[in-house]
């Protein structure tokens, strides 16, 4: 959607993990803080490298570039709107969308059924706080969760899912499965 180039896939995750750090002020060290700003401020540099870049060389189909020429025409966003914007985007969309396709296989969460239907959900809030990008988020998800029943038919667990520690959600970090491609 944004086309922000792979070569940052691992610093947007920091970013987005230092964003829900920092979120949570009161389960940080004291040397937290310091860390997570210094972090914060390379990634937001990263995002404005990124904006000016994509000014130099324009994309089709892309969010990022419409932005850019919506600004440049005197309309919103400004730059540090525009900033914050492919921030906040790329933090909401990195953790909705990885923690959607991790527990996909709800509600009974012994069983890997990535088919089941799941008509109630409080992943993306409710209300004045439901998430913007949950359409995008669920439609990500349906086609990596498709993607994946379609190559590997006979996927099945192989172990229990790992968590790690994270400050507002349950953080899946891997989920052992084996993987059968089909025939076809």
């Amino acid at each position: 959607m944004l086309k922000i180039p792979r070569r940052h896939d691992a610093s947007f995750l920091r970013f987005t993990d230092a964003i829900h750090r920092l979120s949570m002020a009161g389960q940080l060290s004291p040397d937290d803080p310091g860390k997570l700003d210094a972090a914060l401020s390379v990634e937001i540099d990263v995002v404005s490298d990124t904006i000016e870049e994509r000014r130099r060389k324009p994309l089709d189909n892309d969010v990022l570039t419409l932005l850019i020429e919506a600004e440049e025409q005197g309309d919103r966003p400004s730059k540090d709107e525009l900033v914050t914007l492919v921030a906040s985007v790329l933090v909401g969309g990195t953790e909705t969308t990885v923690h959607l396709i991790c527990f996909a296989m709800y509600p009974r969460a012994s069983a890997f059924d990535l088919r089941r239907g799941t008509d109630a959900g409080i992943a993306f809030g409710g209300g004045a706080h439901y998430c913007i990008w949950a359409s995008l988020a669920r439609l990500e998800g349906r086609i990596t969760i498709d993607t994946l029943l379609n190559r590997f038919p006979e996927m099945e667990l192989a172990g229990p899912a790992i968590f790690a520690s994270h400050p507002s959600i349950r953080n899946m970090t891997s989920s052992p499965v084996r993987l059968r491609a089909s025939a076809g």
